[in-house]
């Protein structure tokens, strides 16, 4: 048996990773926003933003790619690195023969090979069956300006139809938050993503 522990002050919940915390509040929330394409769910450890976005994508029956941010990924090849091998291991990307050793940005944000990878993988998700969803977690981990203007980069080169969820610790960068259209963007922050006191009972 799983026990769960709520204050009542923060709204933070701690609880084992297994225990279902039914959030029927902050589905609707996100059922109004369906037709958008970027969620950000914005909030301190413990508010349940990976476990909302995982019981989301299971009611609607999405496929998802997860990427895990690290603060290693806080360089503008290694980022673009990590796209490519979280798409490379759903079969989204055909090409192995780029060289990773020494990535390098250009003005831009660019980083190498930038084009010819998400050339490749955008033609990938716009033929799928079903558009994926793609959720980035700690997106707190960038903070380099050259790190940014390539996930902006990134943002820009998603064909229609993806879904972008993007689950910070902190506000979202201004250069990354600026990039956002406001009439495709669902934003939950810390009050809304708080567990409530019934939420907080279960």
């Amino acid at each position: 048996m799983f026990r769960t522990e709520f204050s009542m002050n923060t709204g933070v919940l701690s609880s084992k990773p297994d225990v279902v915390i039914q959030r029927d509040r902050l589905h609707r929330i996100l059922d109004r926003s369906v037709n958008k394409s970027f969620f950000c769910l914005l909030a301190p450890a413990g508010y349940g933003k990976s476990t909302l976005a995982r019981h989301w994508l299971v009611q609607h029956r999405r496929p998802a790619i997860w990427l895990f941010l690290e603060p290693g990924d806080n360089k503008p090849g290694q980022l673009t690195k990590r796209f490519f091998e979280v798409f490379a291991e759903r079969g989204l990307f055909k090409n192995n023969d780029l060289n990773w050793e020494a990535p390098t940005c250009d003005a831009t944000g660019h980083s190498i090979n930038f084009n010819t990878l998400f050339n490749d993988i955008s033609t990938s998700l716009s033929d799928a069956t079903t558009p994926l969803v793609i959720i980035v977690e700690n997106m707190h981990h960038l903070s380099a300006p050259d790190a940014l203007r390539t996930f902006v980069n990134i943002l820009g080169s998603l064909p229609s139809g993806i879904k972008l969820f993007m689950l910070s610790r902190k506000a979202l960068s201004h250069e990354v938050a600026s990039a956002l259209p406001l009439d495709q963007t669902c934003i939950l922050g810390p009050d809304e993503l708080a567990f409530s006191f019934d939420e907080g009972q279960h």
